[in-house]
């Protein structure tokens, strides 16, 4: 269900990503997301849309488990000292992910911007959990998107800063 993305609308996933996973972007919100990309169809590969969307999805998984450190195993390595601020915005929190899975994986080129689907959670000591709903594939909502870059080995790995040249 691959898409294309326009360099700007790449540029702004990508930059999404940075953030979208942070505690704090989980603040109050609830419920599930709305709306399409409006973005035209493409024959992107289904081979590198589903190696993409993996990835995001295993990075997902393991930001919210007890161990979010592991996480780092799927960030570019250009990307890791943003991945420390991320990981760094949840201490004291528990972060939980229940029922992740892939939505939509779009391409552009060598990078991809994958929507997932499920719900995520933050609580703090003495404080009700928030969280935040998606069930919409093609949702908008920049918490629910991860940007991934293929690497020159043909892996893919979650970018946390707009690649070079976009």
């Amino acid at each position: 269900m691959g898409q294309r993305l326009s360099g700007n609308a790449a540029r702004v996933g990508v930059a999404l990503a940075a953030g979208a996973l942070a505690a704090a972007g989980l603040g109050g919100c609830s419920g599930s997301s709305a709306g399409g990309s409006g973005q035209p169809a493409s024959p992107a590969s289904p081979v590198a849309s589903d190696a993409a969307g993996g990835v995001a999805l295993k990075y997902a998984t393991a930001l919210f488990s007890p161990s979010p450190g592991r996480a780092r195993a799927y960030v570019d390595p250009a990307s890791r000292q943003a991945f420390r601020l991320v990981v760094s915005g949840t201490a004291g929190a528990r972060m939980r992910a229940r029922g992740l899975r892939v939505g939509e994986t779009r391409l552009d080129g060598d990078v991809a911007v994958t929507t997932l689907l499920g719900r995520l959670c933050k609580t703090t000591p003495g404080a009700a959990p928030q969280c935040v709903a998606n069930d919409d594939p093609a949702s908008p909502n920049p918490i629910f998107k991860i940007a991934t870059q293929q690497q020159p080995d043909g892996t893919w790995l979650v970018t946390l800063a707009t690649p070079v040249g976009r």
